[in-house]
């Protein structure tokens, strides 16, 4: 279940506006980011096949037809003759041309450009804490050389100035642990729920690095934490598209889930706040993301989180339960944690539908569709209508809604 759109409204861009949240900001430019990424993984990765298809198909012919020709089992070796060597010798040829294959080049791009969205990510939070707490900054970073004052005109300069240096040192020069030092002891975020998550991370940002300054290759750090039995020194390092798309699902639960917590650890400065991992959530659920529910999931004991919010919380997370089977009775025990005393009927209808209670759920469904509280968009895009999307009276139910 995903919150319904508000109309964004203008507000200054001072940090210093209590009516502004900077981690809403931060999230939507990371968002944009990763969603860029998914399309062209989609879009340009599937030409990238394609072209690479084109070459190595006229390979894979002749050799299709030369095994075709053997009897069934047959484990002779294949014989090729002169006009065959030199098919494909030109189908090698070619190909050589052409390499990098595409497809591999792309993914190795794509893994580089989706890291460096992390990086910016963490750009923006340190310097929303330097910028706050410039005493934090490094003892190396808190002193300005004679020759760096040239450019220098005034305290806010000279500030601003330390800052980028801190930053730049920690995104270039420093690893993810220094990173998450600074992200857990001074800025005081709670990561624990995802440490298993962030030693993922870890490989994907090892893999980032062979990719920058070691062509892809494995090297022995690699094979030694993340290798397996095919792992062979300066071998190639294959992204498979499971791989880049895990990636990325990866990354945007990471990055949300840090922005949630920084303005966690900063909310009494901001007064218009909203829980930002609600639409991940629902991101999340739809590409069946669901061993990454339960960090999110946890979020509801904190007190900070409105009613309502841990309510699409809890109904997110036993869309996932249900999308893996998980029995009942399961399911129910977490809805029965919360209280639905004081209720709304979009809510009702998805709990209706958690458990399989078809006439309660048709009953609202038809209500906050006559409320116009979802239209088209939502009955095609919500997790929640999955479950009743081929029963013919769910059909007959939604067959005139419109847009909102």
């Amino acid at each position: 279940m995903k919150k319904n759109k508000t109309r964004n409204k203008k507000v200054s861009k001072k940090i210093e506006n209590k009516d502004v949240d900077p981690f809403r900001r931060m999230q939507s430019i990371f968002e944009n980011n990763i969603f860029l990424h998914e399309v062209s993984i989609k879009e340009i990765g599937k030409h990238a096949q394609k072209y690479d298809n084109e070459n190595i198909n006229p390979l894979m012919e002749i050799l299709k037809n030369k095994i075709g020709k053997g009897k069934k089992g047959n484990k002779k070796k294949i014989k090729f003759s002169k006009k065959e060597l030199s098919g494909v010798h030109k189908v090698f040829e070619n190909i050589i041309k052409t390499q990098p294959l595409q497809g591999h080049l792309f993914s190795k791009n794509t893994i580089v450009s989706m890291v460096s969205t992390l990086d910016i990510l963490l750009s923006k939070l340190f310097s929303f804490y330097y910028e706050k707490n410039p005493k934090k900054l490094s003892l190396e970073n808190q002193s300005i050389k004679f020759g760096e004052l040239e450019n220098i005109e005034n305290i806010e300069e000279a500030q601003k100035f330390l800052i980028n240096r801190e930053i730049e040192s920690l995104l270039i020069e420093e690893g993810l642990n220094r990173k998450l030092q600074v992200l857990k002891k001074d800025m005081g975020l709670n990561l624990d729920s995802i440490n298993k998550n962030l030693e993922e991370l870890k490989k994907l940002i090892k893999i980032r690095n062979l990719i920058v300054h070691n062509e892809g290759q494995m090297d022995r750090e690699y094979i030694k934490k993340y290798g397996d039995k095919t792992s062979e020194l300066n071998k190639n390092i294959i992204v498979t598209d499971k791989y880049l798309n895990d990636s990325l699902f990866l990354l945007y639960f990471i990055g949300t889930y840090i922005i949630q917590e920084a303005q966690f650890s900063f909310s009494e400065e901001i007064k218009k706040k909203n829980f930002l991992l609600i639409n991940p959530m629902h991101y999340l659920v739809k590409h069946e993301q669901y061993h990454l529910l339960r960090s999110i999931y946890d979020f509801v004991l904190n007190p900070k989180i409105s009613a309502s919010e841990r309510k699409y919380i809890v109904i997110n997370y036993c869309i996932g339960l249900k999308k893996q089977g998980r029995k009942l009775e399961d399911i129910e025990k977490v809805l029965m944690l919360e209280d639905w005393s004081l209720t709304r009927d979009d809510f009702e209808m998805c709990k209706s539908a958690l458990l399989d209670k078809d006439q309660e759920f048709y009953k609202y469904l038809k209500k906050v569709i006559k409320a116009k509280e979802i239209g088209l968009e939502e009955i095609n895009t919500w997790a929640i209508f999955t479950f009743h999307k081929d029963k013919q009276e769910f059909k007959s139910i939604v067959k005139n809604v419109k847009p909102l």
